[in-house]
């Protein structure tokens, strides 16, 4: 009985699945940052806070990013899309000396970022998302100096975006909740960041199971 229930749960999820509408979608966008900690580390090992000694750093980061963007839809109303993004961020920080001006130090890394989110419809063509992401800061730079290999980050993600035919626009939130240093040789430490995104996307469907279903059908074992 426990088997045919089984065997049963899986045909009908399958099914399901084979149901869904698959596509794929290419996607830009501009990242505005709103905040970002920054720490070194003493000759204790103790992480000082970057602003404790009067110097400070950028408040924010605007960078451009791109990337692709896959949805498997379930309904007119619920879908799953997952982002593959890249950007370049860059950012300074402001050392103060005996005399004005401060001196200013370049730094960049470079972002990778993958986000999965659940998207439900309460209108039509309009969305609302949430999720998490994984982002991953390589190559962090001071002054064309490398301060540390890579970091990685989790965040919560929500959104919100508007559909019509193949374009997207999102408006999205991230949340950054963890900040794990994936060296441990690095002098160099960022808090968990957040930020707000605009992207747009188009988007084609690759895989469309209404042209085969009315030919094809599978039934479930009862």
């Amino acid at each position: 009985m426990l088997k045919q229930y089984i065997l049963l749960f899986l045909c009908v999820s399958i099914q399901h699945l084979l149901a869904s509408q698959t596509t794929l979608g290419i996607l830009s966008g501009l990242e505005y940052t709103t905040e970002i900690n920054i720490g070194v580390l003493n000759i204790d090992k103790e992480i000082i806070p970057y602003n404790s000694n009067g110097d400070y750093a950028d408040s924010n980061m605007n960078s451009f990013f791109g990337g692709l963007r896959v949805e498997q839809h379930f309904s007119n109303v619920f879908y799953l899309s997952a982002n593959a993004t890249y950007s370049k961020k860059h950012f300074h920080l402001f050392q103060r000396g005996f005399l004005p001006p401060p001196i200013v130090h370049d730094n960049i890394f470079h972002f990778y970022n993958f986000s999965l989110l659940a998207n439900w419809s309460p209108v039509k063509n309009i969305y609302m998302g949430i999720g998490s992401s994984y982002g991953i800061l390589n190559n962090v730079t001071s002054d064309n100096i490398e301060v540390a290999k890579r970091k990685n980050e989790l965040s919560i993600v929500t959104s919100i975006s508007y559909r019509y035919k193949g374009f997207l626009a999102e408006l999205q939130y991230r949340h950054g909740i963890q900040m794990n240093e994936g060296t441990n040789d690095t002098l160099f430490f960022l808090s968990p960041m957040r930020s707000l995104s605009l992207s747009f996307s188009y988007i084609i469907t690759i895989i469309n199971p209404q042209r085969w279903q009315k030919s094809s059908r599978t039934d479930c074992p009862k």
